[in-house]
C-alpha cells in the first residue's frame, strides 16, 4: 500500500478541496454522541501551569468534532490554544498552497502521468463530480493529497470544518491566545520537496489503482483510520498506519521521517519553550494524533525536556499492540534506508 494514512492528519490540503467542492447550505445532521475515549495528555512541570496535548484528525467528520467532556473542560480552562499552523489567514494559506502546488512552464499533469494513469484519475474523480481537467495544472503531490481525501468533500459541502479549525475560531472568539508551532513553509516543504517528482508519481499511480480496485462494501483507509481514532487506542492506530505504508516504495520512508518524527522534534521543542517562557499560562496544543504516538511522539519528547506527561481517558486495551515493537521496526527501516 501507499502512504496516504498519515496524510489524514495534515492540515494544508483542505483549502484545495474547497476550490473543487460546491459548497451548499444544508440542514445539519443529528450531532453524534461524544466519544468514550480521547487522545488527551496532561503536561506538568514544577513551577509551571498545567498544560495539555490534544490529538486530532484534520477532517470535518461530525464524530471527530464531538468533544469528550474532559476535553471541553480543559479547553474552557486554558489560557492559550495552539495548533500546528496559525489559522488566522486561511485565504492567504489557500493562495500559497495553490501557488506552490501548480505546475509551471506549460507543464500538464496528463503529460506527467501518461494516458493510462490520467484516465485512472478521471475515473476516481468521476463519482465526486470533478472533471479531471480541474487538476491538470497541479503538481502530482497536490493531486495525491486530493485523491487521498476525496471523501471529505460531502462533509465540506454541508459546511463542515475540521476540529482544529473550529476550536481555533472558538478560542479566538473567547479572547484566548492562539497560534501555531510550525510555519506554512515548513509544512509545505515536507509535502512538496522531500520526495522527487518521480517518487510522487509512482505513489500516486499506486493510489489510483488501489482506489479503482476498492469494492463498494469495503471500508476506505479514511474510514478505518477514523474508527481507530475513535477507539482511542494508540498502538492500534500506529500499527494500522505502519501497515498502510509501503516502505519498500522509493522515498516513502524518507517522506514518513520528515512528515512525523522530524516534525515531532520541532513541535516538542517549541511547546517546551512556550510553556517555560510563560510559566503562568495553561496551554492546549492540538496536533494530528499521529504526532503523539510511540517513542518518537511529542509526549515522550517532552518527557526528555523534563515534563511529566500523562495520558488521560484512554481505553484499557490501549497497548494491545506493543509500541516498543513498532518503534523497533521503524528503527530497522531507518537503518536499512540510511
Amino acid at each position: 500500500m501507499t502512504f496516504p494514512a498519515p496524510l489524514r492528519f495534515l492540515r494544508p490540503l483542505l483549502p484545495l478541496l474547497a476550490l473543487v467542492t460546491p459548497l451548499a447550505a444544508q440542514t445539519p445532521e443529528t450531532k453524534p454522541e461524544p466519544p468514550e475515549f480521547t487522545f488527551l495528555w496532561k503536561v506538568e512541570k514544577e513551577g509551571l501551569a498545567t498544560s495539555f496535548l490534544f490529538g486530532t484528525m484534520h477532517t470535518p467528520d461530525p464524530r471527530i468534532n464531538a468533544l469528550h467532556a474532559g476535553v471541553k473542560k480543559v479547553l474552557n480552562e486554558a489560557d492559550a490554544f495552539y495548533t500546528e499552523l496559525p489559522m488566522d489567514e486561511m485565504a492567504e494559506l489557500q493562495s500559497k498552497i495553490m501557488e506552490i502546488g501548480s505546475l509551471k512552464d506549460g507543464q500538464s499533469l496528463e503529460a506527467i502521468l501518461g494516458e493510462e494513469s490520467y484516465s485512472d484519475l478521471a475515473k476516481v474523480l468521476e463519482p465526486y463530480g470533478i472533471p479531471v481537467g480541474v487538476l491538470n495544472g497541479l503538481r502530482p503531490f497536490m493531486v495525491e493529497l486530493t485523491v487521498g481525501q476525496l471523501e471529505l468533500m460531502p462533509l465540506m459541502a454541508k459546511g463542515g470544518k475540521p476540529l482544529d479549525e473550529r476550536l481555533y475560531a472558538v478560542a479566538q472568539h473567547k479572547g484566548m491566545e492562539v497560534g501555531g508551532v510550525e510555519t506554512f513553509e515548513e509544512q509545505i516543504h515536507v509535502l512538496a520537496e522531500v520526495r522527487t517528482q518521480a517518487e510522487v508519481v509512482q505513489s500516486l499511480k499506486a493510489l489510483l489503482k488501489k482506489e479503482l480496485a476498492k469494492t463498494s462494501d469495503e471500508l476506505s483507509s479514511l474510514q478505518k483510520m477514523t474508527e481507530h481514532y475513535l477507539s482511542g487506542n494508540e498502538s492500534l492506530m500506529q500499527a494500522y498506519v505502519m501497515d498502510e505504508m509501503d516502505f519498500d516504495m522509493p522515498g516513502v520512508k524518507r517522506f514518513y521521517d520528515a512528515l512525523i518524527p522530524e516534525r515531532n522534534v520541532n513541535m516538542a521543542d517549541r511547546c517546551s519553550k512556550l510553556m517555560k517562557q510563560h510559566r503562568e499560562k495553561a496551554y492546549v496544543f492540538a496536533f494530528g494524533a499521529l504526532h503523539f504516538l510511540g517513542k518518537e511522539g511529542v509526549p515522550e519528547l517532552l518527557r526528555k525536556h523534563g515534563f511529566m506527561v500523562t495520558r488521560m481517558f484512554a481505553p484499557e486495551d490501549n497497548h494491545d499492540w506493543p509500541l516498543d515493537a513498532i518503534d523497533e521496526d521503524l528503527s530497522e527501516l531507518q537503518y536499512q534506508e540510511g
